[in-house]
């Protein structure tokens, strides 16, 4: 080949290479180093690029101060220009301890919302943990992480799964662990069983392994599980003349047991009378034994809040139906 050919193939290949890396510097946004928020995204855009073009990239989208301490390192590591380091560097320049701590603040705080998907959550909760506990991170900050994660989840059947068979060592781990117990879920529901039945997610708890309480704790625990207030006679009725609807038409699904938990209509003990009966007997007699021996019992709000958690846990077909039954009821005995 002719040395023009040569000097021409050369002259095209740094082209594609130039545009190949101004494409890749169009992806980050430009940072002065001014805002801790903004260093904290700067930093994340570049982790999405290739690690040769981390560096390159910076030279063309950092401005004014961060440019400057970016550049002395890097005339200064030039041997060894190792990306976690210089992460590390520009980070400690730029972010102050008091914006990280109050992202853990914000951290703390996040909780996965009524009807949000697990992506959603996942990345809010990444997000805030790359800025609460940006750079390398040991192995206490992982554990804390996964803590974190766990309860704001507010699920305790989806918080379990993240310790089994075992602890998890990373965060990802952790997420992946209950991604994969939610896609298990969607796979039941296309083979046509209840969306995330709670006995076939929930861990077995062995006897042996339960809390052994004191006889005086016991008695205490009775008393605190066994406390019963009366509900509207109207909303007790409304249950028994509905039964046969609801048997078939509730799916006792960890998003209702969550939704009634949490606003306190039932315990874990209760869910765990229920998830027996659906075991050892069926569904319909879980359902059953909940709408006429448990939820008339749980107080007189509890059927509110009943209404409440099926509209939360994707049943308002079952809510809208409970309060036509009872709006027509009325009607008809205003007539009477």
């Amino acid at each position: 080949m002719a040395d023009w050919q040569n000097r021409l193939t050369d002259h095209f290949e740094r082209q594609e290479a130039r545009t190949a890396l101004l494409d890749e510097a169009d992806k980050v946004s430009p940072c002065d180093g001014q805002d801790p928020g903004s260093v904290k995204q700067f930093l994340r855009e570049l982790e999405l690029l290739a690690l040769e073009h981390r560096v390159l990239v910076f030279d063309k989208r950092a401005r004014g101060s961060m440019l400057r301490t970016g550049m002395r390192w890097i005339q200064g590591h030039q041997d060894n220009p190792d990306w976690m380091a210089f992460k590390t560097h520009l980070l400690n320049s730029f972010v102050s301890a008091d914006a990280n701590n109050a992202r853990r603040i914000d951290l703390q705080r996040c909780t996965r919302q009524p009807g949000e998907s697990l992506l959603s959550y996942n990345r809010r909760f990444c997000e805030l943990a790359e800025d609460a506990y940006p750079g390398g991170r040991n192995a206490e900050q992982v554990e804390l992480l996964v803590r974190l994660y766990a309860t704001g989840l507010k699920n305790r059947t989806l918080a379990e799964k993240i310790i089994t068979p075992g602890k998890p060592n990373t965060l990802e781990q952790a997420q992946q662990r209950v991604a994969a117990t939610e896609q298990k879920a969607d796979n039941m529901v296309w083979l046509g069983y209840e969306a995330m039945e709670v006995d076939a997610f929930a861990a077995s708890r062995p006897q042996q392994q339960r809390q052994e309480h004191t006889d005086v704790e016991k008695e205490v625990q009775i008393l605190k599980t066994h406390v019963e207030f009366k509900m509207d006679d109207r909303h007790k009725e409304c249950l028994v003349k509905n039964r046969v609807f609801m048997c078939s038409e509730i799916s006792l699904s960890t998003g209702l047991f969550a939704n009634l938990t949490e606003s306190c209509v039932i315990t874990d003990e209760h869910v765990e009378k229920l998830q027996n009966i659906k075991r050892n007997d069926t569904t319909k007699a879980a359902v059953l034994y909940f709408l006429t021996e448990l939820l008339p019992k749980r107080g007189p709000e509890a059927f509110d809040l009943f209404l409440k958690a099926l509209c939360e846990s994707k049943q308002k077909h079952v809510d809208d139906h409970l309060k036509r039954w009872l709006g027509d009821d009325c009607s008809e005995d205003a007539f009477e």
